[in-house]
């Protein structure tokens, strides 16, 4: 289980060192989560929990598949059976990527927060020092953009 922005293998995802970890986030990708970020700090009243479907929607999913850079981007991260532009074209429209954003939007909003983070090698004290009633997504997505940056 699992699941993870670009990767449809969420083991994969979760790996520290995986080829690619360090390489520029996507523009698209990042020009999308930029303006999630920014309506969530828009948010006047907290909503329900934001599925992580939400985000990546298969149209975002269906971009990705099209994007050239982001699909070769993708292809070091899928096991290497998979390590193909149509490998990770199935990935991105497979239902158990679905499923495993189903799973990783659970263990996101879930008291299990922290141990996700250090999973994922990322900054719990962002979760510590965040003001109350910050959504966890939008604390994953900050924890992960800070972490990727270049």
């Amino acid at each position: 289980k699992g699941g993870g922005g670009a990767a449809a293998s969420g083991r994969a995802a979760g790996a520290g060192a995986a080829p690619g970890a360090g390489a520029a986030m996507n523009p698209e990708f990042n020009a999308i989560l930029q303006q999630f970020l920014q309506s969530q700090g828009q948010a006047a009243s907290r909503a329900p929990p934001i599925p992580m479907s939400a985000v990546l929607t298969p149209e975002v999913l269906t971009g990705l598949a099209a994007d050239g850079a982001a699909v070769t981007e993708m292809q070091s991260l899928l096991p290497e059976s998979h390590r193909s532009a149509e490998g990770v074209r199935e990935a991105l429209a497979s239902p158990q990527l679905q499923q495993s954003l189903r799973a990783l939007t659970q263990a996101v909003h879930s008291d299990q927060l922290p141990v996700l983070f250090a999973s994922l090698g990322l900054d719990t004290s962002s979760i510590a020092n965040a003001p109350p009633g910050t959504d966890a997504f939008e604390l994953l997505c900050k924890a992960m953009e800070q972490k990727y940056k270049q």
